[in-house]
C-alpha cells in the first residue's frame, strides 16, 4: 500500500484518458462492442467494399479487350477503341451495381424478417395486451 502522503508511482505512470477519448480507446482495443449493432450492418459494408473492389478488374478487363480488338493504327481507331472501352466498362460496372443492389435488398429483407419475428415476441408485452402476471385466458 502506498504511503498516504506520497502518490504511488503507478498512478503517475498510468495514462489518463478524457471522456471524449474513451470510445476511441475502447474501439481500438475492440472491447465493449455496440450491442445494438446488427450483423446486417457489417454485411452491408462488406458488400459495398467488394463492389468497389470489383470495379478494378472490370476496368482492367475492358482495357484488355479494347487492346485486343482495336490495335492503335490511327486516330479514328483510338477514338473507337476508347468508346468501346468506356461502353464495356460501363456495362460491367452496371452489372456490378445490379448485383450490389440485389445483395443489399436481400440483406434488408432478412433484417426486416428478423425484426418482425422479434417484434411478434415483444409487442404484446410492450403494448400491455399480454401482461406476464395475468393468466393466459385473461382477467
Amino acid at each position: 500500500m502506498p504511503h498516504p502522503r506520497r502518490p504511488s508511482v503507478r498512478a503517475l505512470t498510468r495514462r489518463q484518458f478524457s471522456r471524449r477519448q474513451e470510445p476511441y480507446r475502447r474501439r481500438s482495443r475492440a472491447t465493449r462492442r455496440n450491442p445494438l449493432r446488427r450483423g446486417v450492418d457489417r454485411a452491408r459494408r462488406r458488400a459495398v467494399a467488394l463492389a468497389c473492389l470489383a470495379l478494378v478488374p472490370c476496368g482492367a478487363l475492358a482495357a484488355g479487350v479494347v487492346a485486343l480488338l482495336c490495335p492503335a493504327r490511327g486516330p479514328y481507331c483510338a477514338v473507337s477503341g476508347a468508346v468501346l472501352g468506356l461502353l464495356l466498362f460501363g456495362s460491367l460496372a452496371g452489372t456490378v451495381a445490379a448485383a450490389l443492389r440485389w445483395r443489399l435488398r436481400a440483406l434488408e429483407r432478412r433484417a426486416a424478417d428478423s425484426w418482425a419475428r422479434s417484434w411478434r415476441r415483444v409487442e404484446p408485452l410492450w403494448s400491455g395486451r399480454a401482461l406476464p402476471w395475468l393468466p393466459p385466458d385473461g382477467p
